[in-house]
């Protein structure tokens, strides 16, 4: 949830705070992270990072940070029009100073609900992402093709298939 908080605020200031351009492009970059689906990422990141305790955690944190950048974003371009901001920028305060004073301190309250519920998901997300093959049957045909996913194996077998129970002419 760390993983996700830091790259979410970080994105969702610079995104809120400069619109324009860079607004488009990361929010560009964050619907097209957002439209794969978090299990099949988290799965692929694991595949590339090896499959261990801090790997599981890296992939979930870099799959949960869309939500907040969207958040932190909207929040950001709320508060970037108050007053006080705005007296800011007349005093001639740095784009960075106005982003740490003045917009983050007030940013944390909605940052600290939606890292709640990452919370909740990064656990059910961790959870399946670890199930052992002898205990699920999805996770024993990963496992069994876990070569050909790897692309260390060119020819896919589904022994699966072959060995499940095929109804007889009298069952049906």
């Amino acid at each position: 949830v760390i993983i996700s908080l830091i790259i979410g605020i970080s994105l969702g200031l610079i995104a809120g705070f400069y619109r324009g351009r860079v607004d488009d492009i990361i929010m560009w970059f964050v619907n097209v992270i957002w439209s794969i689906p978090t299990l099949l990422m988290v799965i692929a990141i694991t595949l590339a990072l090896g499959k261990g305790f801090w790997q599981v955690f890296v992939a979930v944190g870099l799959t949960m940070w869309v939500e907040v950048a969207r958040i932190v974003r909207g929040q950001v371009m709320a508060i970037r029009e108050l007053e006080y901001v705005e007296a800011s920028k007349v005093l001639a305060y740095s784009p960075f100073r106005i982003i740490t004073k003045h917009i983050l301190p007030n940013v944390i309250g909605p940052v600290i609900v939606i890292s709640a519920a990452n919370f909740a998901a990064a656990i059910l997300i961790e959870a399946g992402d670890n199930v052992e093959a002898s205990n699920a049957f999805s996770a024993a045909m990963v496992d069994k093709q876990k070569d050909a996913i790897e692309g260390k194996r060119l020819d896919v077998q589904l022994d699966w298939l072959n060995k499940q129970e095929q109804p007889t002419n009298e069952e049906i």
